[in-house]
């Protein structure tokens, strides 16, 4: 990508980002009440007044008027309702690379969404300001479905992702653009932290063409101190979707001080390539302060590259540095002959060598999403 052609693709991010934050067209599409009574899935009575929710690991019990962890999902007169639907904060166009895919569809745009609430507490969230809000103390926009793919049509974009805040918080929205979504032949991604429980799921995976899922440390210590969370749900949902045949890839933000042991990510690096696979991709992404966390200095480079190098012994073929923008360790390497198949200057790709699915150079054959846009 040239100069000029960098430049007109970021004024079109700067540009979506004032439509979806200040745009006349919120009136648009003024935010309807009645899509406040979308009854939530998963959910058990438990009395006329008690229900208890079966969509994450947490697996809350609400009572009566009340809402669970995430904010997004509340009891009204004995039935759960899902307070997110059809209310995104954000609606953006961002490249792939962003997400941060590196082996489905490189250099291609992809139409993005969030929504409010998370199910999870970390001290580190870079979204905080509405990821860890409730639906109603945000701005929401109103787009339905139908709408939603509309847009990706008259874009001309390949793929729709939910991202910026756990995607489980608005699953019934979520399943709705992908079935409608898939009709129309696009491709349907979300960047999870995997703590969904696995009936809904396997109920979404068929509308699903790739996850990307963090796999904050290998630490249970971790997950309750940094996240107020646990990991065994994580590698419980990593192994479903693996088993699945959906594309998936991890990424792994490492924290100075926090969850850069060097045993910890070995023997996280061990149980993805016994559980997940060796072609599936990891990236480590360098963490800046944050939220909470702003006492702590950004990941020294040292320290990603030993995680990296880490990775690499440990028999992972595809092993990306993130957040560190011109670093080698961006690019996708052929595990076989080594060449630079792709290579990227932050979030542009400069050359891509993968031809039909294999590295241009020997043959070998690279994992991943590689069709050509429809």
């Amino acid at each position: 990508m040239n100069r000029r052609e960098f430049i007109k693709k970021s004024i079109s991010y700067s540009c979506i980002l004032f439509f979806t934050a200040f745009s006349p067209l919120k009136s648009l599409f003024a935010y309807d009440t009645s899509s406040k009574l979308h009854e939530a899935s998963f959910y058990t009575i438990l009395s006329s007044s008690r229900v208890q929710c079966q969509l994450c690991f947490r697996r809350c019990v609400i009572d009566e008027r009340k809402r669970g962890f995430c904010k997004a999902r509340e009891n009204k007169n004995g039935k759960l309702y899902s307070i997110t639907y059809n209310r995104p904060v954000a609606i953006h166009i961002d490249p792939v690379e962003k997400i941060p895919f590196s082996h489905f569809y490189p250099g291609t745009d992809v139409l993005c969404i969030g929504t409010a609430g998370c199910n999870l507490m970390c001290l580190n969230c870079i979204n905080w300001h509405f990821a860890l809000k409730a639906p109603d103390d945000v701005e929401n926009l109103s787009y339905y479905p139908e709408e939603v793919v509309n847009i990706v049509q008259e874009k001309n974009l390949t793929t729709i992702c939910f991202t910026y805040n756990e995607p489980t918080m608005c699953y019934e929205y979520m399943r709705d653009v992908f079935k409608l979504a898939k009709k129309q032949g696009i491709k349907t991604v979300f960047h999870s932290n995997a703590s969904m429980n696995v009936e809904p799921l396997i109920a979404l995976l068929p509308y699903t063409d790739a996850i990307i899922a963090d796999l904050k440390a290998f630490n249970n210590d971790f997950y309750i101190k940094n996240c107020s969370s646990i990991l065994d749900p994580v590698l419980s949902f990593l192994k479903i979707v693996k088993k699945n045949n959906i594309w998936l890839e991890i990424v792994n933000l490492v924290i100075p001080g926090l969850n850069d042991n060097k045993e910890d990510i070995k023997k996280m690096c061990t149980w993805i390539k016994d559980n997940i696979g060796a072609e599936t991709p990891l990236q480590f992404s360098r963490f800046f302060p944050t939220y909470k966390l702003t006492n702590l200095p950004p990941t020294p480079i040292s320290i990603l590259e030993r995680a990296h190098a880490i990775a690499q012994e440990s028999g992972l073929h595809y092993v990306y540095i993130g957040n560190v923008s011109g670093h080698p360790y961006a690019n996708t390497y052929c595990p076989s002959c080594s060449k630079i198949l792709i290579e990227r200057k932050g979030l542009l790709v400069q050359q891509n060598n993968i031809k039909d699915g294999n590295c241009r150079f020997c043959g070998h054959k690279i994992h991943g999403i590689w069709e050509k846009r429809r």
